[in-house]
This record gives C-alpha cells, structure tokens and sequence, in this order.
C-alpha cells in the first residue's frame, strides 16, 4: 500500500508565519550555549602545598649574622596539629638565651567567597597547653577575631599572605574604644618564612609588636668526628686519635659538644650554620670547629647549598657530616 501524501496549498503569507514558527521552536530545543568555565584564579595556593610546606624547623640566625649585632636569635617550630578534617597548625617561637615562648595557633581554611586559603589565627596562654588537643582548638577558636584573616596568594615562585587592615581591626585594652590595626605579612619559600607583624593606629603610627623575622628552614645531619689529642711528651710524638660519638646537628648556628665513646669531653665543638656568601644566592654552608675552652673557631669550611656531605680534613681534626633531607645530591 502506498503511503498517503497530503498536499496542503498555503498562501504566502501563510507560509512565512510557519517558517518561523518553525526557526523560533528549533531555537528553543537547542542546547544552550556552552559557558566557558573560569579557571583558577594563577595565584590561588592549594592549602595541601601549604600543609606541606610549613612544617619544620626555623630560625633567624642568619638574618642575625648578617646583621651584625647581639640581638636574640629567635627560633621557631611549626608543626600540624592532629584535627579531623581541619588544617591547623602551631607556632612556637622563642628566643634564645630566654626562657619565655609564645605559642600561635593559625587555622587554614578556604575564603568562603574565593576559595583562596587564608589564616585565622590567635595566641595561645601557656596555661592552656595542658588541655587535651580538641578543647585547645575550642579555646582558641572562640578568640579569633572575626574578619581579621590572612590571605594566601601565589607571587612568582613565592607564596605571600597579608592581613587586611580594614578588617583586622582590635580595641585599644587600654584605651577603650580605640582602634588598633594588626599588620601581618607572611612570605613562604621553599625553605623560608618571612614574617612581619606590628600593631598600628589608625594614623599608621607604629604602637608595638614590631617584629621582622626572616626565618630559614633548618636541615638535621648526622656525623662523627675524631680529634688528635696531644700526646704531652718532650719529644712531640703524635697524639692518639679519640673517635666521638655519632650525633645529630642542625644547621642552625649552635655549637655541638663533641664527646668520645666514653662520654668524657673531646676539648672542641662543631658548628654548622647557613649563611648568605653571595647577594642573590642560596645561603651556603658553614662548617666551623670551635675550641670549647676559648670559644674562638680554629677552623672553617664553606659548603655549596646544595651540598649533602660535609667534610673537615685537618691534621688534628676530622669529621663527616650526612644530611638527613631526602632528595638532596
């Protein structure tokens, strides 16, 4: 059987109103235009970069060094604390020769409207320590001051964070209704933190807090020394060689007492720090031997920055040092 056809006779302009009935309702069935999704803003910090560039061990000695004075060096230990599902950690910073620390805690969190990470954060008193890790978060939550965040963003190869002085705002607890602003700047590297913090007016005069630390990521090596004893005759015969004992050191400016195998005094003491040698580079190496009696070094070797082995090969002094850092040359 053949099909039926029907054959409908329209008039002009009858015609044109089907046809773009026609255009008008494929218009609507189509699917919608395809919306370019926005990336990622180029400065956005993932907060897992963070997490695992923080931690660890600092100082300012070499920022000190540089300087050239007598000033403090003030040491500072980041590490996470244990909390489900939250990035939090704590800073301990103290100075030396002080035994006074003060003890920061910083939450990590996404700004709600960017997503970018930024702080909170307040200080811990040194009687809350004691309280067990989930009531130390609740305390010092509670003392955060809403609005006062620092925010994270990439800037080249470095991270940077600043709080917002419109924000970050306190009243004078002196003064009553007086507003203090805190200024807190962080800048993180590699293996550095840079942190500035000051307390202002609202006329931008400096009140307190100040505070510019430069701080290096310390690295831990394990070593050995051995050291040639006189041999306290007339005649000058060489001493006999006392072997220390294995042992860890920072390269944090600190001086290690070298002990032999039966804990007795070696005489002299190992110093191993990171100094700025050349404008513009990483900080070099310096392995020093101090005489423990005068406190004056009897000798030095400079190290490249990425140098993984550290050695001192003296007619009266040897010794070997082996980075713990993994991944080093």
């Amino acid at each position: 059987m053949k099909p039926l056809i029907i054959k409908l006779r329209m008039s002009p302009n009858l015609r044109t109103a089907v046809m773009l009935l026609s255009v008008m309702l494929c218009g609507c069935a189509a699917a919608p235009e395809q919306q370019d999704v926005p990336p990622e803003p180029h400065d956005k910090v993932p907060i897992t970069l963070l997490q695992n560039l923080l931690p660890g061990t600092y100082s300012n000695y070499a920022q000190i060094h540089a300087a050239g004075n007598d000033s403090p060096v003030t040491d500072v230990r980041i590490r996470q604390v244990k909390a489900a599902g939250e990035a939090i950690f704590l800073f301990e910073s103290e100075q030396r020769r002080s035994a006074d620390a003060k003890y920061d805690i910083y939450w990590l969190k996404p700004n709600p409207q960017t997503m970018q990470a930024q702080f909170h954060f307040t200080r811990l008193g040194t009687d809350e320590l004691s309280l067990p890790t989930q009531e130390v978060i609740k305390v010092a939550w509670r003392r955060v001051q809403p609005g006062c965040t620092v925010i994270i963003r990439r800037v080249e190869n470095r991270i940077v964070g600043q709080s917002n002085p419109e924000t970050c705002i306190f009243e004078d607890p002196l003064k009553g209704r007086t507003s203090l602003i805190r200024r807190l700047d962080f800048g993180i590297g590699n293996d550095t933190l840079n942190i500035q913090n000051r307390i202002e007016d609202a006329a931008g005069r400096v009140l307190g807090g100040k505070e510019s630390l430069e701080l290096l990521r310390h690295r831990v090596f394990t070593g050995w020394a051995s050291v040639r004893l006189e041999a306290g005759t007339a005649e000058g015969e060489p001493g006999q060689w006392q072997l220390s004992t294995v042992f860890d050191i920072r390269d944090d400016g600190r001086i290690h007492h070298l002990r032999s195998q039966d804990r007795t005094s070696l005489g002299f003491g190992l110093q191993l720090s990171r100094l700025h040698r050349v404008e513009g580079e990483p900080p070099y190496f310096l392995l020093a031997v101090i005489n423990l009696e005068s406190g004056a070094p009897q000798a030095f070797n400079w190290f490249e920055p990425t140098s993984a082995n550290l050695d001192m090969n003296l007619d009266w002094m040897q010794a070997n040092l082996q980075s713990n850092q993994p991944g080093e040359d």
